[in-house]
């Protein structure tokens, strides 16, 4: 199969995609390539199928688009944070681009759509209970709510010929040539590295399911090769039911794997992002079984702290990056003259 993946500069899409060509796909990646395009210049320097198209998904054009058995799209602001940052751009990027990219996908004939949404659609939790794909939406940031509205409409917009899946990923922790330590697992990992200590705000009591970045991956690709029948306007939590915890119990986990770290609760507000997720329909329906825990995630991350695979920048710090970008962009304006710097 052909895939195009949106976003697949990202953090889910470097490991994603080089999954796709291991399962002997071809890839066109389309992206801004904001954090580097590095990995992908040597995939397609060893003869791999890919093909990368540097763009701005506020205005891929059908020519990109046609062609495709499959479209994953990853795009996107991607956290809370990022999001808040501007709701003008959040509205722009993760809810009019991706609402478009489906509408140019179906006029192009394009047979299959996989939409990565999130498991914090589901909000905050009102009780003890697990949320199932049925449960009802209740998002709490920005980013949560824009997810939920496209989550939906896309979905509506299955057909016969158009086949649409939503997959809502449980926060992802892991390592990537596009590394995160904005992710609660990377991130508690990273303090204790550096710092032996790690700070827990709100309690430490809110909930979340969680799931490792291999397994997300393998989970795009189930979705894309299963049968129409299996997956035509569906959503699909993907996680693992063993995979829910209190913030307070991943720092836990963090410490028991990372001697001598002192974990400090720090007064904040309550987190109302809170919820446990059911992944049974995932596992019933296309045969997802995560193969890594969450300590497998911790000594992953840990290791290529130690060993100089992955070292924290501004880059691995999603917002913060936005913001320098962001700030760049007004001081190149501000000193430019005739289009030019210098």
């Amino acid at each position: 199969m052909k895939f195009l993946v949106t976003g697949g500069g990202g953090y889910i899409g470097s490991i994603l995609v080089e999954m796709i060509l291991d399962a002997g796909h071809s890839v066109d990646v389309f992206d801004r390539f904001y954090f580097g395009d590095a990995k992908f210049v040597r995939l397609a320097a060893e003869g791999k199928p890919l093909r990368l198209i540097r763009g701005d998904m506020r205005a891929i054009s059908v020519s990109v688009v046609q062609g495709h058995d499959v479209v994953v799209d990853l795009a996107g602001l991607s956290n809370d944070p990022s999001a808040d940052l501007s709701s003008r751009l959040t509205e722009e990027i993760n809810y009019s681009a991706a609402i478009r990219l489906a509408h140019l996908a179906r006029e192009a004939g394009v047979p299959r759509l996989v939409y990565a949404s999130s498991c914090s659609i589901y909000g905050e939790a009102d009780g003890a209970g697990v949320r199932n794909e049925d449960a009802e939406l209740r998002p709490v940031s920005l980013y949560a709510k824009v997810k939920a509205r496209v989550d939906t409409e896309l979905r509506a917009m299955a057909s016969p010929s158009f086949i649409v899946t939503t997959l809502r990923n449980a926060t992802v922790y892991g390592v990537s040539s596009r590394m995160r330590f904005d992710l609660v697992v990377n991130m508690m990992t990273l303090h204790a590295f550096r710092d032996r200590r790690i700070f827990i705000l709100g309690g430490g009591h809110q909930w979340r399911p969680l799931v490792h970045l291999k397994d997300v991956s393998q989970a795009f690709l189930l979705a894309a090769e299963a049968p129409a029948s299996v997956v035509n306007g569906q959503a699909f939590n993907i996680g693992d039911n063993d995979q829910n915890y209190e913030v307070i119990t991943i720092a836990g986990r963090v410490a028991a794997l990372v001697p001598n770290t002192q974990i400090e609760r720090v007064p904040d507000d309550r987190d109302k992002r809170s919820y446990r997720v059911g992944f049974d329909k995932a596992k019933n329906a296309l045969g997802f079984k995560p193969q890594f825990s969450v300590d497998d995630g911790i000594r992953e991350t840990l290791n290529a702290l130690q060993t100089g695979l992955v070292e924290e920048s501004i880059k691995t710090r999603t917002v913060e990056y936005y913001r320098y970008l962001i700030d760049a962009e007004q001081i190149v304006k501000s000193l430019s003259i005739d289009g030019s710097v210098i």
